[in-house]
């Protein structure tokens, strides 16, 4: 079954919202599983280079956000490809690289807000375009 546009959208703005710099206040396991779980899932296929093009061709989002959500992903892959030493709790809450893709889902999301207002994000939701807003 293929996910609507709306859905996919949807998707994309709940993995920005499980991955920020507000995850370090967290307890371990819940910052565990928002980043090795949620945001892990959510970043290959949500933050996907053909997912973001939709949006970008959709008028979702801007030319700026596609680059950054895309940064945000790279980074997270890189980061996996480290293995062990980067793929562990204690890693997010110390490693500036960790700290770097924080920040960076946080410009994303403050660039969607540049975007679109709250207005305007329960009116996509109210059209389908997403369930809920998260912001």
């Amino acid at each position: 079954m293929s996910l609507t546009l709306g859905e996919r959208f949807d998707l994309y703005l709940d993995t920005l919202n499980n991955f920020g710099v507000f995850l370090l206040d967290l307890p371990d396991a819940l910052i565990e599983y928002y980043v090795f779980e949620e945001f892990a899932t959510g970043a290959i296929s949500f933050l996907y280079k053909t997912n973001l093009e939709l949006y970008e061709d959709e008028g979702l989002i801007t030319k700026a956000i596609r680059e950054q959500s895309g940064r945000l992903r790279e980074g997270f892959l890189a980061l996996k490809l480290q293995g062990e030493t980067f793929w562990r709790v204690e890693s997010v809450k110390r490693a500036p690289e960790w700290r770097e893709l924080l920040t960076l889902s946080d410009c994303v999301k403050a660039l969607l807000h540049e975007r679109w207002t709250d207005e305007e994000l329960k009116m996509l939701c109210a059209i389908g375009y997403c369930r809920r807003l998260g912001f």
